[in-house]
């Protein structure tokens, strides 16, 4: 329940929107989360590796809102979930094929394998990974080995782990977890330390308009560093302008905070005029001359589509 933010998302069991959650590690590689009234801030700070995991609706009805979420967080990898009494559906190769259009390592996690034998769902999987469209290497995880294995290649080479889990006898979740652990970061140190010298850059996904704070903006901070009291450019504006800003506190992980840097999301509270937050806005650097545009042409790729495109199709461009 902790992943539904809104009461139809509870009444229908599917999520609309995108949530975040965090999973810790200790240095003997043991979950910490299952410790008793742990909250996020006692989870960060003791824990010597941080997943935070992003939750994406798998419903066709909230498609644009996965892709928003695949192509504006910059994912490091994507578990691709499949139930394995439902098997593979339409959704779950338009799933598969946004993952390989944006170049996104991903892994598979077949569920509910305690309903029956995912075998049929397993085969389709495998056809579907080897067809020409997609050439990967299913490997289905079976020991710790194999979790070694896989973890340790980075998921390059075009392998895909497969994990088979239950939620109800705890089959195979022993393994998945495990594999988190060692699975490794999807930036390098030297590249995230390249990211922090640049000027700053923070893409906005969420605002929201907290009592007694103002106005909160969500996000990735792509490029650089934020911290509480620096001023920023906030835009663009309907007419294309660009405000100056000044961020008057910070939350990561449901924490408050100093600083964020490159690659890190975080909740930021601004100090600006009074005007209409959306999300698509960014906060830029001073030294920044940011221009905005309000047309452009481009020459896109269309992966499929059921209807005809016309004008006035809106479609989400990465």
């Amino acid at each position: 329940l902790n992943m539904f933010r809104h009461l139809h998302e509870v009444q229908s069991g599917r999520t609309s929107s995108i949530s975040h959650e965090i999973l810790g590690f200790n240095s003997q590689g043991e979950v910490i989360n299952y410790s008793e009234l742990v909250t996020a801030e006692e989870i960060c700070e003791n824990s010597t590796k941080l997943i935070t995991f992003m939750d994406l609706a798998g419903h066709r009805k909230y498609l644009r809102t996965t892709v928003q979420g695949l192509s504006g967080y910059l994912p490091h990898y994507m578990m691709l979930v499949v139930s394995g009494r439902a098997g593979v559906l339409g959704m779950t190769k338009e799933h598969l094929a946004l993952a390989i259009a944006l170049d996104v390592p991903f892994f598979v996690t077949v569920t509910k394998t305690d309903l029956g034998s995912p075998e049929e769902t397993l085969r389709c999987l495998q056809a579907i990974l080897k067809s020409p469209g997609c050439l990967r290497v299913p490997f289905l995880v079976k020991n710790e080995d194999d979790v070694i294995t896989a973890g340790s290649n980075q998921l390059a080479d075009n392998i895909v782990p497969i994990f088979l889990v239950s939620s109800v006898n705890g089959e195979g979740l022993e393994l998945l977890t495990r594999f988190l652990h060692v699975l490794p970061p999807g930036i390098s140190h030297k590249e995230k330390e390249r990211l922090e010298q640049e000027p700053c850059e923070f893409q906005i996904d969420e605002c929201f308009r907290v009592p007694d704070v103002g106005p909160v903006v969500g996000g990735l901070l792509t490029k650089g560093m934020v911290n509480e009291g620096t001023k920023l450019l906030l835009g663009p504006l309907d007419d294309g302008e660009f405000v100056p800003v000044e961020v008057q506190s910070i939350h990561r992980n449901k924490a408050p905070c100093r600083s964020v840097r490159a690659s890190q999301s975080a909740s930021l509270g601004l100090d600006c005029a009074p005007i209409t937050l959306r999300s698509g806005m960014v906060l830029l650097s001073l030294d920044v001359h940011p221009t905005g545009c309000l047309f452009f042409q481009a020459t896109v790729c269309v992966l499929f589509h059921s209807t005809a495109i016309h004008p006035g199709f809106q479609t989400t461009v990465h």
